[in-house]
């Protein structure tokens, strides 16, 4: 009887794990395709901006650095310049930098643009934080460095300009490590 009793409460067990298995697994694929999809969303959708590009899906650059700032964000007033200046020395053909601005109206920001005069700032507008949310963006200013797949592969959160070298030294370091394991891909791939 207990032996029986035993078995009855391994197969409810074994019952039990199988179905929590399975909700998992629908779980992580319903997740999956979400995040497929935002991410669909996120590079197709149209934003204000004060360049011809309107979508990052419009970058054909290698790498595409996201940067958000804020006219409200003190850090920014010395970051926008320093990075107009830095990423103005890199290929036009293979890094394309764009300021994400945060604030909930253009008109912020185009008066902080006139007023420390950032002429030559790539803006795109997100009011309504669609990138700030997609990207998990915390705190600002944020760089995001993201790959030709437009993955993730560096990022870079607030701003010291006592480290101005370290920080472009690292942006620089992410690239090239991301070139090289590519290249690495490609040889493997091409052997076999």
């Amino acid at each position: 009887m207990a032996l029986k009793i035993q078995s009855l409460k391994l197969k409810n067990l074994l019952t039990f794990a199988l179905a929590l298995c399975a909700f998992v697994a629908g779980l992580y694929f319903a997740l999956k395709k979400d995040t497929e999809n935002n991410a669909n969303f996120i590079f197709n959708h149209t934003f204000a901006s004060n360049i011809q590009a309107k979508r990052l899906a419009d970058f054909s650059q290698d790498y595409l650095i996201l940067d958000f700032w804020a006219s409200w964000c003190i850090p920014c007033i010395d970051s926008l310049p320093h990075y107009i200046e830095l990423f103005e020395n890199y290929p036009i053909n293979s890094v394309s930098w764009l300021a994400v601005n945060q604030d909930t109206t253009q008109q912020q920001a185009d008066s902080f643009i006139e007023k420390h005069q950032l002429d030559d700032l790539p803006v795109f507008y997100d009011t309504q934080g669609l990138l700030l949310r997609s990207f998990s963006i915390r705190g600002l200013p944020t760089l995001l460095i993201l790959n030709p797949q437009r993955e993730i592969i560096g990022k870079i959160v607030g701003y010291d300009k006592a480290k101005e070298q370290q920080t472009a030294a690292k942006i620089q370091r992410v690239i090239t490590a991301d070139k090289l394991a590519d290249r690495a891909l490609q040889t493997e791939t091409a052997a076999n």
